[in-house]
């Protein structure tokens, strides 16, 4: 039979790019002949891949730029990680890859739950140090607080408009 991969894309903002590149690996996948399913991991939620899929595949894409939801559901599978943009501009090369490290039997895998150490220690050694979270924990926070910036501003604004300008006398 064909041979079987899955994917999960993922964006901070969980819009435009997830699906953007879902659909790029998809169709990559099908020039490749290659059944490809593909789990969009959105700020909307995620549509989770049916089990037996994932057990069936030969390998995983991840193409995300945030942590995967769930990742212990892909344990021990070959998998190729990739920033969500690189699922956009190079689909099929990733599809080819997912393809050669499901042949290689040195290639990463997903690790096993309670692998989250080892999961931070490789975080360190691409580089996403401290400063990197700490933006993306402010940027996430700062997303949250708009609202009440906008309604703070509104308020003042009601209450210059009933109480007037001179509201010291």
């Amino acid at each position: 039979g064909p041979r079987r991969l899955v994917a999960v894309t993922a964006c901070p903002t969980g819009i435009a790019h997830t699906y953007m590149a879902a659909d790029s690996l998809v169709a990559a996948a099908q020039e490749a002949g290659v059944d490809l399913q593909v789990e969009t991991q959105g700020s909307s939620g995620a549509k989770p891949l049916d089990p037996a899929v994932i057990a069936a595949a030969d390998a995983v894409i991840f193409a995300v730029d945030v942590d995967v939801r769930g990742k212990e559901r892909f344990a021990g599978k070959p998998v190729i990680n990739a920033p969500v943009k690189r699922g956009i501009d190079e689909p099929a090369k990733m599809v080819q890859e997912a393809l050669a490290a499901a042949d290689n039997p040195n290639a990463r895998r997903v690790p096993h739950f309670g692998a989250e150490e080892q999961a931070e220690h490789d975080a360190e050694e691409k580089g996403e140090h401290i400063g990197q979270k700490l933006k993306r924990a402010l940027l996430t926070g700062v997303s949250y607080m708009i609202p009440f910036v906008a309604g703070g501003g509104l308020l003042i604004a009601l209450g210059f408009l009933l109480g007037g300008y001179d509201i010291t006398d």
